[in-house]
């Protein structure tokens, strides 16, 4: 089922060449490696000159893993799929200049907080927390070039949380123009009875509203698909059930 979605949601992003990509909780490269598949089912690369294939293959997918064993397994499948490096040892919460700033960013933020309670030893990083999933989202939007698009997997309190939550909220809704939230069944990415969903945004090129509207827009946004159920599924779940993934309803949000 992962896979299918994951595929989904690249599909629904269309990389294109010249994108930078990447995935700051890279794992074992699926998002990376499905974008990869993506581009060369797209793009006759034979046509490509020998400069244009060496970028490809060395200037275009860029991720981070901070468990080691992880993390050869992650080069190993890149080696497979005919890309050379791309996957740094390390930790995107502590040292992120290792990642360029991207055009496209897909990713899978792991769930709950750092070892200890500690915050993220970055420096950057407006509003403290030491909630992974807010923190890595924090760094997704800061690190994409204006007019850049994310595809993010969340759990529910990333859209509902108060405190910092709302603050984080309301800095994505100022930096980025967040169209889509797509509601997952429960036990896809996370255990089960963990409900997630895929937040798709853009980042702007200067701010149009005020943070409070925008706010209130993502707020709306969440509250419109309440009760809805599998009457009004995403397209991109309909997508992955046509290729052979089943679903249960999705709960209402």
């Amino acid at each position: 089922v992962e896979r299918h979605l994951i595929d989904s949601i690249v599909a629904v992003m269309q990389p294109q060449l010249g994108d930078v990509i990447q995935d700051p909780a890279a794992g074992t490269c699926g998002f990376l490696i499905a974008a990869n598949n993506y581009l060369r089912r797209h793009n006759d690369f034979d046509d490509l000159t020998d400069a244009h294939q060496r970028r490809y293959a060395k200037e275009t997918f860029f991720g981070m893993e901070l468990v080691q064993d992880t993390h050869r397994l992650a080069l190993m499948n890149m080696l497979l799929h005919g890309i050379e490096g791309g996957v740094t040892y390390g930790d995107t919460l502590s040292d992120h200049r290792q990642l360029p700033n991207a055009t496209l960013i897909l990713s899978n933020p792991p769930f709950g907080t750092k070892k200890g309670g500690g915050l993220p030893t970055r420096g950057d990083l407006t509003f403290e927390t030491s909630n992974k999933q807010f923190a890595f989202l924090q760094h997704i939007y800061r690190a994409l070039k204006p007019g850049g698009r994310a595809a993010v997997v969340l759990p529910d309190n990333v859209l509902f949380e108060s405190g910092i939550g709302r603050q984080i909220r309301a800095d994505l809704m100022d930096k980025c123009n967040l169209h889509t939230i797509l509601r997952l069944p429960t036990g896809i990415f996370y255990a089960q009875g963990v409900k997630a969903n895929v937040i798709f945004f853009e980042k702007r090129a200067a701010a149009a509203t005020t943070p409070g509207e925008r706010l209130a827009a993502i707020t709306a946004m969440a509250a419109k698909s309440a009760g809805r159920g599998t009457k009004n599924t995403a397209s991109i779940t309909r997508s992955a059930a046509h290729r052979g993934c089943t679903t249960r309803p999705a709960p209402s949000l």
